[in-house]
């Protein structure tokens, strides 16, 4: 194929591949930029989903603060209870069944809020039906007047008092729970009345939705208290998951928001079925365990009908609610909108390729002759016909690459000339360097014989030096044994110093131990010797102790007898009383002596045991310095065996010392001979090498003559790139 066919269909390849790369990138940024723009719609949806929702319970947590401190609302609820748990213990379960008979099953409303009293009803109850409720029915339609319009106002489902005992006794929609206690049940409710009865700050707490009497629900509530903070019961408002659904259906082009709790179970209707999803539809794809995990973010992945969808997911938490708002749209969606794109784009990158090739065709035809011509002359060129002329007409590009050729021409004719005139030179120095390579030859030979000579007075040199290498090798190891073995006798010495110190420091720890025991002794004796008297005077007080209880035992005598008389014997009585009541008090004052002398008693032997246990420390600590020193003198003996053993190896490497000496004496001897001889060769040698540096400095200038011409014509081929 012609060169200019080439270089039409290589422009036209060039071409249309950029644009089907440009395509190709213009395709995925359109993708990405469409995902981009989905992304933050649904961000900005489930923001908005987040926002609304925290509106929506803090709202109704002021609502329930608000209903819980307004006077006429707690002083009812409270009265109603009263009456309540009144009529429950006078009537019984009479009084329940008829509240829900007048309430629900009489209730002539399909809205059974709408009832205020039993006076909406149309037939005559009976009177001690009326009698049992009519304050209950009073209360029930002062209260009934003010949530009923809250719950229309607000939306709530309903509004419940439960009593501390967990009887519902009022709702302002009479479900099927009304006069009913859920003190036995089980459920999220009776779990939320347990979580406020246990709260201690008065907190409101709430439930997540569940299904009760036949609908899904969610209650937030509050413990109910009069203005002594005194309790009163429980304030609960029941909220219904339809809210929840007209604030997540909004359908806009496939694009659904929803929300997951924590049990994976939709809490709203889906926009895709008709089906009830909440509470059962079971939801566990990767941004519901993301966001159920307190992240948030986007992804590509698959929706719980497993379609491929942009999804965004964030968690929503509040007081014991966990939940997962989730907004996809379809992936179809976005590859229809992309498509839609690129068809509106393809028309017009069709004309921009037709154009440009049609455009690129004329341009190349035009630059394609120029090149045709400086083909032709390049390869007359390259045959060796460097008289070649590379001078043509055209566009800028073509008249540079003509100049770059012509003066490639003339570079090329200087350097051959340049290379032709130095190759003779070298042809010239080439012979002077031959003849001097000649002469130096034959000054080597006769050097050669003469270091023959040389090599064997060398080698008995050597073996001379080799044999007193040896003997010197001897004197190195015998002298780095006896440093050796110095060393250690110096160690020893040292070890036998700390040795000989701590038997000193022992000695004198066992002088002073032996004086401390013989004070002790001496404390001990004295602290003996005062136990000594102390029992001498107890004695002494016993011997008057027995005494006084001798004369006791008479005058108790004396006072018997005189008892037994009459008249005088009163006073003989009395006298004896004096007596005993002085022998007593004398018997009380010894009596305490005593005590006084065996507390003091116990006191010393306390010091003498505490004594006596130091003296035992001390004999104790006595034997172990005792043993210590044996074991020290132990240490010392072996210590003096191993100084003399090692003196001994000493003595024995200093004789083997003397006798290298003499060996090395002779070796030295045979080594100057040869010496001598070496030196008288060596000055023959060096009269030669003189002569052949003399030569060698000859064929130096020759050599750098010839550096200077290689040089010369390595710069000649450094013109050209090989």
């Amino acid at each position: 194929m012609k060169m200019g066919k080439k270089i039409i269909i290589s422009n036209m390849i060039l071409f249309i591949s950029g644009f089907i790369i440009f395509f190709i990138i213009m395709q995925n940024q359109l993708k990405t930029e469409i995902e981009r723009y989905n992304i933050q719609i649904l961000k900005n949806s489930t923001d908005l989903k987040y926002e609304y929702f925290m509106d929506f319970f803090e709202n109704l947590e002021q609502d329930l603060i608000l209903l819980s401190k307004r006077q006429e609302i707690y002083k009812t609820l409270n009265m109603m209870n009263y009456n309540y748990q009144n009529n429950k213990i006078r009537y019984k379960e009479d009084f329940q069944k008829n509240l829900k008979n007048i309430y629900i099953e009489k209730n002539p409303f399909k809205e059974k809020e709408k009832m205020k009293s039993s006076f909406d009803i149309d037939e005559i109850l009976p009177i001690e039906t009326i009698q049992m409720i009519a304050e209950y029915d009073t209360l029930h339609e002062q209260i009934q007047k003010i949530l009923y319009e809250i719950i229309i106002q607000k939306k709530y489902d309903d509004i419940k008092f439960i009593s501390l005992d967990k009887d519902i006794i009022y709702t302002t929609k009479k479900d099927s729970d009304f006069a009913k206690s859920i003190k036995n049940e089980n459920g999220p409710l009776n779990d939320l009345i347990k979580e406020i009865s246990e709260d201690e700050n008065n907190n409101i707490h709430i439930t997540d939705f569940y299904e009760y009497n036949d609908k899904i629900v969610s209650f937030i509530g509050i413990k109910l208290t009069d203005e002594y903070s005194s309790s009163l019961g429980y304030l609960i408002i029941q909220i219904n998951n339809k809210l929840i659904d007209e604030i997540m259906n909004s359908k806009q082009s496939n694009t659904e928001t929803y929300i997951v709790g924590k049990d994976n179970l939709m809490r709203n209707q889906s926009i895709y079925t008709n089906k009830p999803t909440t509470l059962n539809q079971k939801i566990q794809t990767e941004q519901v365990k993301n966001a159920l995990n307190n992240q948030q973010g986007n992804m590509i992945s698959k929706n719980y009908l497993n379609q491929k969808v942009i999804s965004t997911y964030k968690p929503f938490n509040y007081k014991e609610i966990n939940w997962a708002i989730i907004g996809e749209t379809s992936y179809q969606i976005l590859d229809q909108q992309i498509q839609k794109l690129i068809k509106q784009f393809i028309p017009i990158l069709i004309i921009i390729i037709i154009i440009i090739t049609i455009t690129g065709f004329i341009i190349s035809k035009k630059n394609i002759d120029p090149i045709t011509k400086l083909k032709e002359n390049i390869d007359k060129f390259s045959n060796g016909d460097l008289t070649q002329s590379f001078k043509q007409k055209g566009n800028y590009e073509i008249n540079s690459i003509s100049n770059s050729l012509n003066k490639m021409s003339k570079t090329l004719n200087q350097s051959i000339n340049q290379i032709y005139q130095k190759s003779k030179k070298l042809e010239i120095i080439s012979s002077k360097i031959k003849q001097s390579s000649q002469d130096i030859f034959d000054e080597y030979e006769k050097t050669k014989n003469s270091i023959e000579n040389l090599d064997k007075d060398s080698q008995e040199t050597t073996a001379s030096i080799e044999e007193v290498s040896s003997s010197i090798q001897e004197m190195y190891s015998a002298s780095n044994e006896i440093y050796e073995n110095i060393k250690d006798i110096n160690k020893n010495m040292e070890n036998l110093n700390h040795i000989s110190s701590d038997t000193q420091d022992n000695i004198e720890k066992i002088k002073n131990i032996s004086q401390i025991t013989k004070d002790q002794s001496s404390k001990n004796k004295k602290i003996a010797l005062k136990i000594e008297d102390n029992i001498k005077q107890l004695e002494k007080i016993l011997k008057v102790l027995d005494t006084i209880s001798k004369n006791t035992d008479l005058l108790a005598l004396n006072a018997s007898i005189e008892a037994a008389r009459a008249g005088e014997a009163g006073k003989g009585f009395a006298v004896v009383a004096q007596e005993v009541r002085t022998l007593s008090t004398e018997n009380q004052k010894f009596n305490k002596q005593i005590e006084k002398i065996i507390n003091q008693i116990k006191e010393d032997s306390k010091i003498n045991l505490s004594e006596s246990q130091k003296t035992n420390e001390l004999i104790i600590n006595t034997e172990e310095y005792t043993n210590n020193i044996k074991t020290t003198y132990k240490k010392m003996e072996n210590k003096i065996e191993q100084t003399i053993e090692k003196t001994k190896k000493i003595e024995h490497y200093i004789k083997t010392l003397n006798t290298i000496n003499g060996e090395i004496a002779e070796s030295m001897t045979s080594a100057t001979n040869a010496i001598d001889s070496i030196s008288n060769k060596t000055n023959s040698i060096a009269q030669t090498l003189k002569l052949q540096n003399q030569k060698n400095t000859e064929n130096k200038e020759l050599s750098d003559q010839v550096k200077k011409l290689t040089d010369d014509l390595k710069s000649e081929f450094k013109k050209f790139i090989l």
